[in-house]
């Protein structure tokens, strides 16, 4: 198997020591394992078909697909350290707009896309290699670069994000200490803002209950049910 020898050793000196990508890996470790394969047919021909001849060619192809494996995941390093760089590079010549880490985002997607496309193309199809551990750290380290641009921008004071739109809410809660009898709506007078809800003036059995005395206007939004027991939902808009 000269010719696989000559060919794994070349690729192993220039991505373990030269630490440079080799083009066309995929391709080329897939015709090498296949014409390697079939010279070990050719010399092993009278004994195929038996025990002996599977096991040998099964264990000669797990050994090469293990060889090459080794470089194919120095060159995910490789890969993984170039477009790093690339995608710093973009970073630091960006113009610090109110778009910035939308922009930011938008390069660490197509930074990962590109990793994502360089390392298929180097993958053996004829072997199981797999790239989920290097994506997964060189999405992390985009991650953080992406950070610490933003980071930088706003301690520079030439970033400063958006104010959020302010969220209004209400809130609903179940009052154990008033009676939906103790309390009566006065008439409403239409869409006028002096409609209103009177608390009468023998109910005092806490100080709470005078604390509510009074006039409440028609923004508070007060309801009180017929049944005791049900839900009393109050607006918090409260002038008071």
């Amino acid at each position: 198997y000269k010719q696989y020898n000559l060919k794994a050793k070349a690729w192993s000196d220039r991505a373990l020591r030269e630490e440079r990508v080799i083009p066309n890996f995929g391709k080329e470790s897939d015709a090498l394992v296949e014409s390697t394969l079939e010279e070990y047919g050719n010399l092993a021909g009278d004994f195929r078909g038996t025990t002996a001849y599977d096991r040998k060619h099964t264990e000669l192809k797990e050994a090469m697909l293990a060889e090459l494996g080794l470089i194919y995941a120095k060159q995910l390093d490789i890969v993984s350290e170039v477009l790093f760089e690339t995608f710093r590079s973009n970073l630091n010549r960006l113009h610090v707009t109110k778009q910035l880490e939308k922009v930011i985002d938008s390069n660490a997607r197509e930074a990962e896309k590109t990793f994502v496309r360089r390392v298929e193309e180097m993958r053996c199809k004829a072997s199981k290699w797999r790239y989920t551990g290097a994506r997964q750290r060189f999405v992390a380290s985009l991650k953080e670069m992406s950070t610490e641009r933003v980071q930088i921008a706003r301690l520079e004071g030439s970033y400063i994000p958006g104010l959020r739109a302010p969220v209004n809410f209400t809130v609903h809660y179940l009052n154990p200490n008033v009676r939906p009898e103790d309390f009566t709506i006065s008439n409403l007078m239409g869409d006028r803002p002096e409609r209103m809800i009177t608390i009468p003036q023998k109910t005092r059995r806490d100080r709470s209950l005078k604390a509510e005395r009074g006039r409440m206007y028609a923004h508070q939004e007060a309801s009180f049910n017929s049944k005791a027991g049900q839900t009393t939902s109050f607006d918090l808009q409260s002038p008071f």
